[in-house]
């Protein structure tokens, strides 16, 4: 095939992504015999794809821009707000840009559906004139909660599973936060005592 088969596979192809994970069985190329800036070659991967595991991927944006010039007291209402609205993730990052100028750079993770929403939001909310957008991959663990019973009484319990094997088990802040003001203990103190509660049980 020569790149100019490049632009019926363009009208014939239902989307186009990022290479998969495939056992790879044949490759071709294809060049052409006119002269771009960019190299005039075509390559074709034939393969099936590889089945390990269960696939837990998901396909995610990322919404980026950089503030310099507002106040920081803002963040403490925008950060909750975007999570309350959909953001699976918000986080903040100190940076130097253009000047020599401190700033920080707002990153939200969410779903595709939702960029729009949270885009405008930030629109609404800062003070940015500007917000990039890309795309992501995530994998991540299967998981569920559970409730069990402690020595502080019932808690909520985070279980992590890969492929059906459960590899983490972590106790929920929130409730670590109420027991730790309930019984006046340092949080840490709680942790520790329910994380070797729950090594010796079997959750399956």
């Amino acid at each position: 095939m020569t790149p100019t088969g490049a632009a019926i596979i363009k009208s014939l192809a239902d989307d186009f992504l990022s290479l998969p994970k495939i056992e790879i069985e044949r490759v071709g190329y294809g060049t052409g015999k006119k002269t771009f800036n960019i190299p005039n070659l075509l390559r074709i991967f034939l393969g099936k794809e590889k089945q390990s595991g269960t696939d837990t991927t998901n396909k995610l944006m990322i919404l980026e821009t950089n503030i310099d010039d507002m106040n920081p007291e803002s963040y403490s209402y925008l950060v909750p707000l975007l999570l309350n609205r959909g953001a699976f993730d918000v986080f903040l990052t100190n940076i130097i840009i253009k000047k020599g100028r401190p700033a920080v750079m707002l990153s939200v993770l969410c779903e595709p559906e939702k960029q729009f929403e949270l885009e405008s939001i930030i629109f609404t909310e800062t003070t940015t004139l500007g917000i990039r957008r890309y795309p992501v991959d995530r994998n991540s663990l299967d998981r569920k909660i559970i409730t069990i019973d402690t020595q502080f009484g019932k808690v909520s319990v985070k279980l992590a599973y890969r492929d059906g094997r459960l590899l983490k088990v972590l106790p929920e802040y929130e409730e670590c936060k109420r027991i730790a003001e309930e019984k006046s203990l340092p949080l840490k103190d709680v942790y520790d005592v329910l994380t070797k509660e729950f090594l010796n049980l079997k959750i399956l």
